[in-house]
């Protein structure tokens, strides 16, 4: 089993320029109707700090499903999914944006039947 962690805290602590941005990105998965994304997040926030869930479908331009801009703490999040008509794949990304901020953690990404 493994996890992701975007830690702007951990970033800060080098000499660097600009903002921590990082994202992760699912495998293109088959995605009948009526899917639910699954996933369990521990978000520490710290102004300006953002998490953000996108989808995108069959390649078309990521949207957003989620976003983070205060403290979640561990829990498992479902996010019903409006598959498009005719939609055979989705691609996830966990996205997170910062400076010298706390964190954002992931685990369990899976894509179920609603």
């Amino acid at each position: 089993n493994v996890f992701a962690v975007a830690d702007g805290d951990e970033w800060a602590d080098r000499t660097f320029t600009g903002g921590f941005d990082s994202t992760l990105v699912s495998p293109a998965w088959a995605v009948p109707a009526g899917s639910v994304l699954r996933y369990t997040t521990y978000y520490r926030q710290e102004s300006p700090q953002r998490g953000e869930v996108l989808v995108s479908y069959d390649g078309a331009a990521p949207v957003s499903l989620r976003t983070y801009t205060a403290d979640v703490p561990s829990r498992t999040e479902t996010i019903p999914l409006q598959v498009p008509a005719g939609a055979r794949t989705a691609r996830f990304r966990f996205r997170y944006t910062a400076g010298n901020n706390w964190y954002w953690t992931v685990d369990d990404v899976a894509l179920v039947r609603g």
